[in-house]
């Protein structure tokens, strides 16, 4: 059971109270939004799993109830009248969405799997969405429904981040699996947030930090997590064409020293994954949140995408990633 928080608002005297202005810490509605992550994110996954908010909404309450009861995760409403996480339900989503719906619209035989009947243990599981076993319930122990909802997601509402990890044709496919690498993207943004069960709730809620304005808004993980995701797909094209670029720097100054020759050859692979992780997180807390010298934090969704459409600008200009459609529109008022 997650530590009772208390909302009193002397413990958060120091918050802002206006929208779309940089917060040090964050405020009870923030503190509500990050402790229903953490929750989830400390829910074990399994069949007939099912989770429920265990903490009513402040007196502070700032954010539409209703916003929090539309967030794309819940399966319906329980006797209680809140909303419901299905973990049967959100699987069973994933399977239509990520397994067959794509093939599917690309014409493609769907091997006999029917869209309405969920298959597990299967190996589409891993040859189709990344996981490392057939039965994907035990690759979300570090993830928890945390890491579940964000792959879901990713699958329904970023197709575009979705078919760059595709095995069929992605730019990272075989590099990097779309399901291993969206946990390990979950617990990444867990680890900034400080919602680990590690951390204790009151040291993450009280610690001032410029981006906390943006999770006003109870979607803002979401859409973090898919920014987070396709900012990922470009940094390991990123250290690829570096990689290469080194390797024809060498080949033009003749060197025949084998020995001095880099072990990656000019490539990537599943083993650069814990550099490619972290020169993501250094990114994503240095300039997409602005933690970094002289940054100023996101106060909303719509900054969080400013920034976002910013390094992938700089990713297109410099040749990493195509000149194809950004990731959400974005206007600075």
């Amino acid at each position: 059971m997650p530590m009772f928080v208390d909302f009193a608002p002397s413990k958060f005297a120091s918050a802002v109270h206006t929208s779309g202005v940089r917060q040090e810490r964050p405020d009870t509605t923030v503190c509500y939004h990050l402790l229903l992550y953490r929750d989830l994110l400390c829910s074990p996954c399994g069949e007939g799993t099912t989770f429920s908010p265990k903490r009513k909404p402040p007196p502070e309450y700032r954010a539409s109830v209703d916003d929090v009861a539309k967030l794309p995760w819940w399966h319906g409403t329980g006797v209680n009248g809140g909303p419901v996480l299905s973990y049967d339900a959100l699987l069973l989503r994933l399977w239509k969405s990520g397994i067959v719906h794509p093939y599917q619209q690309q014409g493609g035989d769907d091997d006999g799997c029917n869209s309405d009947s969920m298959v597990v243990p299967h190996e589409h599981w891993v040859s189709r969405l990344g996981f490392q076993e057939e039965d994907p319930s035990t690759d979300f122990r570090s993830g928890g429904l945390l890491g579940l909802a964000c792959l879901v997601y990713i699958c329904e509402s970023r197709p575009d981040v979705r078919s760059r990890f595709a095995a069929d044709d992605g730019d990272v496919a075989g590099i990097l699996p779309l399901a291993s690498t969206s946990i390990n993207v979950t617990n990444m943004i867990s680890d900034i947030l400080m919602l680990k069960q590690s951390v204790e709730s009151l040291e993450s809620l009280l610690r001032p930090r410029r981006f906390w304005g943006v999770f006003l808004d109870p979607m803002a993980l979401l859409v973090l997590h898919g920014i987070c995701l396709d900012l990922l797909a470009d940094i390991a094209l990123e250290i690829k064409i570096e990689r290469k670029t080194e390797m024809a720097e060498r080949e033009k100054r003749e060197e025949e020293n084998e020995d001095a020759v880099p072990v990656h050859g000019g490539k990537i692979s599943a083993f650069d994954f814990p550099l490619i992780m972290e020169r993501t997180k250094r990114r994503i807390e240095d300039e997409l949140l602005g933690e970094g010298s002289g940054g100023k934090g996101p106060t909303s969704i719509n900054e969080l995408r400013c920034n976002s459409q910013k390094l992938k600008r700089g990713y297109k200009e410099s040749g990493v990633v195509s000149n194809e459609e950004d990731a959400g529109d974005c206007i600075l008022q």
